[in-house]
């Protein structure tokens, strides 16, 4: 981030009353007016965001993308179509996310106009499974660098949610509502990879949101019952697989791979031993229906780090 002088000190009060530093203040205003682009256009309803708890003064994730799911209106009848140039409202039920349509996305969402306060810049690189906008807000004479994913999901949410979000760095905003996607469905996605490709796994981060979710949030025992019997995958439905997991608690490879994340990612967050801890007595009930066909009527608990019912 550069150093620059700013003429306007309200963020800068603001980062005070929020016990903010104003690296981070200036981030979160960034943040604030992603969210409020994507939740006031005509893709509102198509972007599911996985990873709302960054959103959280405390979350401390510096360096921490914005990830969304994209998933398209389900119209039954409907002829598969891409988007040329029509008002993307009308397309959005029948549109895939291709590179025509995601930049077309990208553009209507974060073109610059005379309301902001923030310019802002953007590069975008496209794959089949995931589209990358690397943004750059700048104000006055500051840089603040956010990443944001947007992954296709072809699949569909029985219940739409959403968080209501009051902003604190925009004031010429009150609140919004954030269609968020499920965080039970997020932890069972987590879980699977995590139990399926054990050391294999390619990224930390699925136990990191893992552990963060499992710090905050209480999750229904029966949705997560639920989603984990449809998730299908007979190849690692055996204890087997869970306990290997188990071995993990004093794993020397696993704990450097955690630390390195950490650090690479500049987030605070709990030590391995007390993450895997937290993340094991997570998944053993599930795991354990899971393979056995049964339910579970129990919920996690946060304060209590275990399921409890």
């Amino acid at each position: 981030m550069k150093i620059g002088v700013e003429k306007n000190t309200r963020i800068k009060e603001k980062s005070g009353k929020l016990n903010l530093n104003y690296t981070m203040a200036l981030r979160y205003f960034a943040i604030e007016e992603i969210i409020s682009r994507i939740y006031e256009s005509e893709y509102n309803e198509n972007l599911y965001f996985v990873n709302p708890f960054i959103m959280s003064f405390d979350s401390n994730t510096e360096r921490e993308s914005l990830n969304f799911y994209y998933i398209k209106n389900n119209i039954k009848n409907k002829k598969k179509t891409t988007f040329k140039g029509k008002n993307p409202k009308e397309e959005l039920c029948c549109a895939d996310l291709d590179v025509v349509f995601a930049k077309k996305m990208l553009i209507n969402i974060m073109k610059n106009n005379k309301y902001s306060e923030i310019k802002w810049n953007a590069e975008f690189y496209f794959q089949e499974d995931d589209v990358q906008w690397n943004l750059e807000a700048v104000y006055e004479q500051m840089i603040i660098p956010i990443t944001v994913h947007i992954r296709p999901l072809f699949d569909s949410v029985q219940k739409k949610e959403y968080l209501a979000y009051e902003y604190s760095f925009l004031d010429n905003k009150d609140k919004v509502d954030i269609l968020i996607y499920p965080k039970e469905r997020i932890v069972v996605d987590n879980m699977f990879e995590i139990v399926g490709k054990l050391e294999l796994i390619d990224s930390m981060e699925y136990y990191y949101i893992l552990n963060e979710i499992l710090k905050r949030d209480t999750l229904s025992g029966m949705h997560l019952i639920d989603y984990a019997k449809n998730n299908i995958n007979d190849r690692i439905k055996n204890m087997q697989y869970f306990s290997k997991l188990k071995e993990y608690k004093k794993y020397a490879y696993m704990k450097k791979r955690w630390d390195k994340y950490l650090s690479n990612k500049k987030l605070k967050s709990d030590s391995w031993e007390i993450a895997i801890e937290r993340i094991l007595n997570f998944i053993e009930p599930i795991w354990t229906a899971y393979c056995k066909n049964e339910i579970l009527v129990k919920d996690w608990m946060p304060d209590l780090n275990r399921f409890l019912g």
